[in-house]
């Protein structure tokens, strides 16, 4: 009976590290962000990096196996640099942020074809980084855009200032927020919307006609997918 329990304990291990070396690291934990680790993290690349290629793929596979190495999953730690903005701010940070993120994102297209990145990984990436802006504010304006729209109408000025405060932006800081007025003049230059000029008692005003409802509706639900994406990974 022993032997049998002794045996299975054994199949068991045998079985855990087979299933490690042929898929990777099983880890679920990204790398912390306090600075020791980040030292630390760097003191090891550089022993691994001794005499081997400089090519950005090689660098990037060298980087996620000192990740793994470490006991942390690569994946999980390229995506919380992605989409936390106040590590990407830090400029004690930029020197990992050039390893972990900058690297990737600028041979991206070469990258994805290799096994370095997760297929979720990919479809991240491409998703957020098509955003203008990474998205930033255009959730607002496409609620507001499908509130107020009218099969076949224009969307009135004033309609539209109610609809982006309902949606969660005060109409006083519209004209001075540079992302809105960014966002909206995007979604003009790519075809979703068009502007009409109109005057009242001498002064103009824009309204605005949806011409790709669809292309909106779709639109939102890659801001949603995104954001779903921010929650998971921001942790």
């Amino acid at each position: 009976m022993r032997f049998l329990k002794n045996s299975f304990i054994l199949f068991l291990m045998l079985f855990i590290l087979l299933t490690t070396l042929v898929y990777g690291s099983t880890s679920e934990v990204r790398m912390p962000t306090d600075k020791e680790t980040i030292k630390n993290f760097f003191t090891r690349l550089s022993e691994k990096s001794n005499g081997s290629e400089r090519t950005p793929i090689a660098i990037v596979d060298l980087t996620k196996k000192t990740i793994e190495d470490m006991g942390y999953n690569y994946d999980m730690t390229l995506l919380h640099w992605i989409f936390n903005v106040e590590l990407q701010t830090d400029h004690d940070n930029l020197g990992f942020l050039d390893t972990i993120v900058k690297l990737v994102i600028s041979h991206f297209e070469e990258i994805k074809n290799t096994d370095l990145l997760a297929n979720e990984t990919i479809n991240i990436i491409e998703t957020y980084f098509n955003l203008p802006m990474g998205g930033m504010w255009m959730d607002i304006v496409i609620d507001a855009l499908l509130e107020c729209e009218r099969t076949g109408d224009v969307i009135q000025y004033d309609d539209f200032i109610v609809c982006l405060e309902n949606n969660g932006s005060e109409a006083g800081k519209i004209k001075s927020n540079g992302l809105i007025q960014f966002q909206i003049k995007w979604m003009e230059s790519s075809g979703f919307i068009k502007f009409i000029a109109k005057q009242n008692n001498g002064m103009v005003f824009f309204d605005i006609s949806v011409l790709n409802k669809d292309g909106l509706v779709s639109m939102r639900e890659k801001l949603n997918y995104i954001d779903y994406m921010r929650q998971k990974y921001i942790k």
